[in-house]
């Protein structure tokens, strides 16, 4: 190794993750070093220099590994450019972002997600290049300020393309897709979900290193036929191939059925 750094001192070890017995072995404490992190880039690096026959890569079980369930943050961003309640200021978005960000992080917060919240009412689908510009731009700050806590990317109403596209540009872990499988009735319209064209971006944008995360059944919004919460984990994590899925109530602030979070919880571990 070119450095003296003793990486067994930048990983966490989280006892009976995820089930009892188990001893996980967490590399974020590792990737929130700059120092330490690039370090183990450079050393890396040097392990080439003897060509190898294979590199082998050991997929995490979890963005999220900790011994509690963890606590993800949204950054509800003020309206963007060109949106109805637009105030002509980027430079105050920008520090609303950071400072939100600061706070949460602060707080304690396992991961973030830039959001355009502000900006309704929401397109069902493609928003606009600049609305793109705009949340890319700020997703790159917000990453670099979160030092290795994961961020999502989540482009409202429901355009996946885009948020894959800015996670990729901007270095994000991953995306929230409002409608990755099925159809919705929502107050857009009626939004269906394009699993097959945003699978295949992600692959085209070398970016299968991005999440996506998927609601079943999402607030705001109605299914056009009546179907059971475990049918939609099971659609979305077998069929759609979401990495994971997001309950919520049927409205922003609203608390999930506990019902519904447990058939979707017995769902995703039989899928």
């Amino acid at each position: 190794m070119s450095s003296n750094l003793d990486y067994r001192e930048y990983i966490a070890n989280i006892p009976d993750f995820p089930s009892p017995g188990i001893l996980y072995r967490d590399i974020q404490p590792l990737l929130a070093d700059p120092h330490a992190f690039t370090s183990a880039i450079d050393d890396v690096a040097a392990l080439t220099k003897s060509k190898p026959d294979y590199w082998v890569g050991i997929e995490s079980l979890s963005l999220f590994a900790h011994d509690r369930p963890a606590l993800i943050g949204v950054l509800h961003l003020p309206p963007l450019p060109g949106s109805p309640r637009w105030q002509g200021d980027f430079e105050a978005v920008r520090r609303f972002a950071l400072a939100d960000a600061a706070a949460y992080l602060a707080g304690g917060a396992d991961g973030l997600v830039v959001e355009n919240f502000g900006d309704a009412p929401f397109f069902a689908s493609a928003v606009p290049s600049h609305t793109v510009a705009a949340m890319a731009r700020i997703a790159a700050e917000v990453v670099e300020a979160a030092a290795g806590v994961p961020v999502g990317i989540n482009v409202l109403r429901n355009d996946a393309q885009a948020a894959i596209g800015i996670a990729a540009a901007s270095g994000a872990s991953f995306v929230r897709v409002n409608v990755l499988s099925g159809a919705m009735l929502t107050d857009q319209g009626l939004i269906e979900g394009r699993a097959a064209e945003l699978l295949r971006l992600r692959r085209q944008l070398e970016a299968t290193e991005v999440g996506i995360f998927a609601d079943v059944l999402v607030k705001h919004a109605y299914p056009l036929a009546p179907q059971p919460i475990g049918e939609a984990v099971e659609d979305c994590l077998c069929r759609a191939g979401a990495d994971g899925v997001i309950v919520s109530g049927v409205a922003t602030g609203a608390a999930p059925d506990p019902d519904d979070l447990a058939a979707a919880r017995s769902a995703a571990g039989s899928a």
